[in-house]
Order: structure tokens, then C-alpha cells, then sequence
């Protein structure tokens, strides 16, 4: 019986230091702070420097194109006319969309 609780127990510290064992989520590449007060303030990674950002209105019509050249920016919608803006930040193979609503 002794044997048979020991087995259970090695059992389960093992299967236990397995799960923990997983790997880490990658985080992410671009997070944003804020939209508020008609602006979008976001956070890059570092080796996101240097990408490039796009930006749409609803008709799909580029209204701007700015570099990442710091590891926090503003994007500023306060002379845009209210409308739902698609940004989107681009690094080699990758792209990232976000929506921005300016009411």
C-alpha cells in the first residue's frame, strides 16, 4: 500500500513539473496605453523600431504614414474629421491592425 502512495505521488509531482515546465506566452509586439483626448498612445518593442505606420479612414483612403522612432508615440486625431480609423504597423513580415473610433 506504502508503494502504491508513493507511485501516486511521484505521479503527480511529475505531471505537475511538466505542466509548469511550458513555455512562456510571447508577448506583445505593439500594446496600446491609451485612446483617449483624441489621440492613440501605444508602446513598441524594441526590435520594432523603425516600422512603419499606416493610417486609414472607414473609405479605406490612406490619411498618414509615420516611422516608429521611439518605443512610446502619439498618434494625434484632434484635426481629423470624426470617422473609425484603421492603423496599421508594419515590420518586415509583420503587421498589426488596431481600430480607432474618433467620435
Amino acid at each position: 500500500m506504502k508503494k502504491l502512495i508513493a507511485l501516486v505521488v511521484l505521479t503527480l509531482a511529475f505531471s505537475a513539473e511538466i505542466s509548469l515546465a511550458a513555455a512562456k506566452p510571447k508577448k506583445a509586439e505593439v500594446i496600446v496605453l491609451s485612446t483617449k483626448r483624441e489621440m492613440f498612445y501605444f508602446k513598441v518593442k524594441r526590435n520594432f523600431l523603425g516600422a512603419t505606420i499606416e493610417v486609414y479612414d472607414s473609405s479605406k483612403k490612406m490619411t498618414g504614414t509615420e516611422v516608429v522612432f521611439a518605443k512610446r508615440m502619439l498618434l494625434d486625431f484632434y484635426y481629423m474629421p470624426s470617422d473609425t480609423y484603421v492603423i496599421k504597423i508594419k515590420k518586415g513580415d509583420q503587421q498589426l491592425e488596431f481600430q480607432y473610433t474618433k467620435e
